[in-house]
């Protein structure tokens, strides 16, 4: 198991997701300079504060994901598929379209995609059940088969006469 990483007054932590910290809400890529006060108000009744382990284990146990790095880290303001991230990628891409040469604009949308990462779907299929009637038309023919039945179809289309 490896040491616990705490952080202390005078440290700095990049927020990676919104949380609340010292009574503001801290946004994604903020970056906080921890207080005395800060830190002190991050302790509970037992003199715990979770600034005591920032590690990487810690932090996926507590809140299910890591929530803070220790130290001033260059990171993007959006998370993908956010709004932020979705205005930010479209720019980008049509700042890379609008390059007149071919290889340049070729460059330009491959670091689009290794930046932002691929488009979210335009389109999901949510109803994943098979239809009813195909299952019991399988389940007739299944039971034809076994009784030995030939299936012959003999349709003729039904005249209506007016009276």
């Amino acid at each position: 198991m490896s040491e616990p990483i705490s952080a202390g007054a005078g440290d700095t932590l990049t927020v990676l997701r919104s949380v609340n910290l010292g009574g503001y809400i801290r946004a994604r890529g903020d970056r906080v300079v921890l207080t005395e006060e800060l830190v002190d108000g991050t302790r509970d009744k037992f003199g715990v504060s979770f600034l005591d382990n920032l590690g990487e284990a810690e932090q996926t146990r507590r809140w299910g994901e890591v929530v803070f790095l220790l130290g001033d880290h260059p990171t993007e303001r959006w998370t993908y598929g956010s709004p932020d991230w979705e205005m930010a990628r479209e720019a980008s891409r049509r700042a890379a379209w609008a390059e007149t040469d071919p290889e340049r604009r070729a460059a330009a949308l491959a670091e689009v995609e290794r930046r932002y990462g691929p488009p979210l779907t335009t389109s999901t299929i949510t109803n994943e059940a098979a239809d009813p009637s195909i299952r019991a038309a399988e389940a007739q023919e299944a039971a034809r088969r076994a009784a030995g039945l030939r299936q012959v179809i003999a349709y003729e289309p039904t005249r209506r006469v007016n009276p």
